[in-house]
Order: C-alpha cells, then structure tokens, then sequence
C-alpha cells in the first residue's frame, strides 16, 4: 500500500467522449490508409495560440551544468507577460499557408473567422494551385467558433471536406502536439518590445523550418491514431482476461471464485441493464469472452447479455454469476477505468 497524490490532466473524459475518440481515429486512419500521399497532400490544419512579449524558459531549458557536490541553481518563478497577440496558423505537409493575428482585447467570432477563412482560401490557391481542382481535408478542433453554424456554412461554401476531430483530444491535433509545442519552446526565454515585433520574429521562425519539418508533424498523425485505437483492444483484452477470474485468457477460472454467496440476482440484473446501456453489445460481448475462459457446457455469454431477467439461466452456473458481479461491482464502483476506453 502506498500513498499517492492524483496527476492533474487537462479534462477528464466521459465514456462518450472516449468512444468518439476510438471511432474518430478509425474514421480518419481509414482515410488516410486508402491513400496516404493524397491525403497528405490534400490535409490542411488550422488552430489558435497566444503568442506573449515575454514567454520565460521552461525549467528543462533552464539547466545548467554543476560540478559534483556544488548545489543547484536557483532561479526566482517567472511568469507570462500581460501583452500578447493571438496567432492563428493554417498549415499543411508543405508549410505555413497563412497566419493571422489578433491582438489582445479582440475577439474571434464567427463572423471574424468566416472571413479569415476567405483570406486563407485566397493563398491556399496561391501557395498550393495543385489544390484548385481537388477537396481540401479541412481539420479543425471543437472550438465554439470552429463549429458554429456561419463557420460550417462557409466551409461548404469553399467545397471543403470537414475532417472529424473528437473533443478534449489536443494529442490528436498536430498544431497543439506539434507545431505549437515546439514554438513555445523557441520562445522561451525571449522578449518582444512589441506586437510588431512578435508578428515578424514570429513569421521568421515559420519560414526558417525545413519543409520535412511540416511533413513529420501531420504524418505523426497515423500513429497517434493508431495508437487510439490500440489502446482500446489493449485494455478490453485484459479486462476480458479479469472478468473470467483468469491470468491468462486460455486458463481455467480459481476455485476460489467459483463461489459468491453475497450476490444478489435483482442487483446483478440492475447492474447489468445499466452496463448494456453503457456500451455496445459487440463491446459487452468482448468482455466476457473468450470461450475458452468459460466451460465448454453451460450457457454461452450471449445470453448474459440481454436486457431480459437473468437469474433462471444462471442459477445453475453461480461461478459464472460470481465473474459478473465482480466485473460489475467493480466497474459501477468506479474501480475499474478500463470500461473508460470502450
């Protein structure tokens, strides 16, 4: 037994969240797979960040070297300056297309970025022509101003094709894993007497970037993706492997959970209906399979999965009912985080 304290995370996603996650990254890695070089040549991003006179180092940049025995540095806590400009980039394989900038005070309404998105199809086809004639792979975050009803109009209006991006998932847009990451690590430390100062150093860093620089971020893509789904498969597979009382998914559940007096049928029915509602029935399925892991005679789980009164076809089999509360009581607890992914 240990004590440790909670790892703070940017939100905390519900189920549906996390399903819209999975079928997301199926959706676009589908896409990309049926043709990975057209995709990359038609996949345009775009997002927001604050660019401030004076971003201070991070603590890895602020390493230095010390002599063994000599005490570390000490550096008195920075922070973010007030004076910033709000930098929107749209970018693709090939590099930045365009930047706009919007000084503190302003805001970007819908409005707004309707008609930066007029500005931003005027240099695409100026910068990109090979795109005139072909869709461009629009990707965007969940941003109100991204999904409002004039935005959505106006991307139809320029025949572009809107990429799925599923909320709260920043390690699924290039700009926040990627290209704005490695920016705030280029500011640090440096100082701006002025937006126009910040707009033109700035507009350097963009144009001083290899164009595979561009090319690596957006292909990390497929990874990430990948990565999304892989996780779900993953932890359904030992959550499988942990509703059959088993080690290993091939071997026979412990004696000692081939008995739970304390169930109650009425109870493991609530549960069960709440479960069925919480996921798909291939999901459920998946939980309490593999066959193996059950007897070969008995009742298949399939029948563990309907919404009708369970207690008759369990009755003869209560180490099969002994999984099932255990599984359920675990996760309606909260215990088990691995129904999360599903």
């Amino acid at each position: 037994m240990r004590k440790l304290s909670a790892r703070w995370v940017p939100r905390l996603l519900t189920l549906d969240h996390k399903r819209n996650r999975v079928t997301t990254s199926k959706e676009c890695l589908a896409m990309f797979s049926r043709n990975p070089d057209e995709f990359l040549r038609r996949f345009v991003t775009v997002d927001e960040t604050w660019i401030h006179h004076n971003t201070p180092e991070t603590k890895e940049q602020s390493k230095q070297w010390v002599s063994r025995g000599e005490r570390g540095p000490k550096k008195a806590k920075q922070s973010l300056s007030a004076n910033k400009v709000m930098a929107t980039v749209f970018w693709d394989a090939r590099g930045v297309i365009h930047i706009d900038y919007l000084e503190k005070g302003k805001t970007i309404t819908s409005e707004y970025y309707s008609k930066l998105l007029d500005r931003f199809d005027v240099d695409l086809k100026q910068k990109q022509p090979h795109l005139a004639k072909k869709k461009v792979l629009f990707h965007q975050d969940n941003a109100r101003v991204h999904t409002c009803l004039v935005t959505i109009a106006k991307i139809h209006e320029l025949r572009y094709e809107l990429l799925p991006h599923p909320a709260y998932s920043p390690d699924l847009d290039p700009c926040d894993y990627y290209l704005f990451l490695n920016l705030k690590k280029w500011l640090g430390g440096k100082r701006f007497e002025s937006n126009e100062e910040v707009i033109t150093e700035t507009n350097a860093y963009f144009e001083s970037l290899e164009k595979t620089y561009y090319l690596e971020g957006i292909k990390k893509l497929e990874k990430r993706w990948t990565n999304c789904i892989e996780l779900k498969v993953a932890e359904l597979g030992g959550l499988a492997r942990r509703a059959a009382g088993c080690s290993s998914a091939f071997s026979a559940p412990s004696p000692s959970a081939h008995h739970d007096p304390g169930y109650d049928r009425e109870w493991v029915h609530r549960a069960h209906v709440t479960l069925t509602r919480a996921a798909t029935h291939d999901d459920i399925l998946t939980l309490m399979a593999p066959q193996r892991a059950l007897p070969q005679r008995g009742i298949p789980p399939a029948v563990l999965l309907t919404n009708t009164q369970v207690s008759q076809p369990l009755e003869t089999h209560t180490w099969q009912l002994a999984h099932l509360v255990g599984v359920l009581r675990s996760i309606m607890a909260g215990q088990d985080p691995i129904l999360a992914v599903l």
